[in-house]
C-alpha cells in the first residue's frame, strides 16, 4: 500500500509540476483569458491546491479566474535555475506507443544537439498541435537561449522531468507526449 501511495503522490506531483512550469512561462496576454485546467495524468489521491497555495503565500484565485491573479507577465528564468538535470532521462529515441487517453501535447527536450535539431524539425507541427515544452536538461543560460531560439513560438519551461518520465514510463528525450501517443 505504501508503494501505491508513493506512486500516487509522484503522479500528482508530476502533473502539478508540469502544469505550474508551463503556466508560469506563458505571458498573461499571450493566450487570452485562462481556461479550465486540463489534467494530463491523475494517479488518484488528488487534493485541492487552494489550501496549499494559501499556506505557501501564492496569489489567491477564484473559480471564475481559474488561475492566480497577476498583472505582470512571467519573467524569464534567472541564471540561478541552471543547471536543470533529470536523473532518469537521457538523450535518445523514445519508442512510439499509444497513450491510454488523449492528453494536451507536451514535449520534453534538452539543450543537446539531438533535441535542438528535433525542435527545429518539428517546431511547426508542435505549434499546430498547440504543444508546450519542458526543458528537462539545460546546463546554462546559453543552453537555455539555444532551446528558446529552436522553439520560437512555443511556450518552454525549464524543469527536471523525472516525475513526468516516471509517471509515463519515458526514458529518453526529445519526445512528444500526446495528443494520443508518446513518441518522437
Amino acid at each position: 500500500m505504501a508503494r501505491e501511495d508513493r506512486a500516487m503522490r509522484r503522479g500528482a506531483c508530476a502533473a502539478m509540476a508540469l502544469a505550474v512550469a508551463l503556466a508560469s512561462t506563458t505571458p498573461a496576454h499571450a493566450a487570452g483569458p485562462p481556461g479550465r485546467p486540463v489534467v494530463i495524468h491523475d494517479a488518484g489521491g488528488t487534493r485541492p491546491l487552494a489550501p496549499l497555495a494559501a499556506e505557501s503565500g501564492l496569489a489567491p484565485w477564484t473559480e471564475e479566474e481559474g488561475a492566480a491573479s497577476s498583472a505582470e507577465p512571467a519573467s524569464p528564468p534567472s541564471a540561478a535555475l541552471f543547471p536543470v538535470r533529470s536523473r532518469t532521462l537521457t538523450p535518445g529515441r523514445e519508442p512510439t506507443r499509444p497513450l491510454e487517453r488523449a492528453v494536451p501535447p507536451v514535449c520534453l527536450v534538452g539543450d543537446d544537439l539531438r533535441s535542438l535539431s528535433w525542435l527545429r524539425r518539428n517546431r511547426e507541427r508542435l505549434i499546430r498541435l498547440g504543444a508546450s515544452c519542458l526543458a528537462v536538461s539545460v546546463e546554462s543560460e546559453t543552453g537555455w537561449r539555444r532551446i528558446r531560439e529552436a522553439a520560437a513560438g512555443l511556450p518552454v519551461a525549464p524543469a527536471p522531468g523525472d516525475a513526468v518520465a516516471e509517471a509515463l514510463g519515458i526514458r529518453h528525450y526529445p519526445v512528444l507526449i500526446g495528443p494520443e501517443e508518446i513518441g518522437p
